[in-house]
């Protein structure tokens, strides 16, 4: 599992893809956040900590595992 793991987060033809999908993660996030209610709706099913601590740890790990 270990091995695995190792090679699909350090294989470098994944990189610019690991880069474009925080991108575009990072701007639909952005995008609904800008939807009036969507926050308000989305709030019921997690409160807004939970929501940006996930959301901030998914685009640090992509953003961490293009760029090296």
């Amino acid at each position: 599992m270990t091995t695995y793991l190792s090679t699909f987060l350090h294989n470098p033809p994944r990189r610019p893809l690991y880069l474009a999908a925080a991108i575009v993660m990072y701007l639909t996030i952005i995008t609904i956040g800008n939807i009036p209610g969507a926050r308000a709706d989305i709030g019921a099913y997690a409160p807004g900590a939970v929501l940006h601590s996930i959301a901030y740890a998914v685009l640090a790990a992509l953003w961490f595992t293009g760029s090296r």
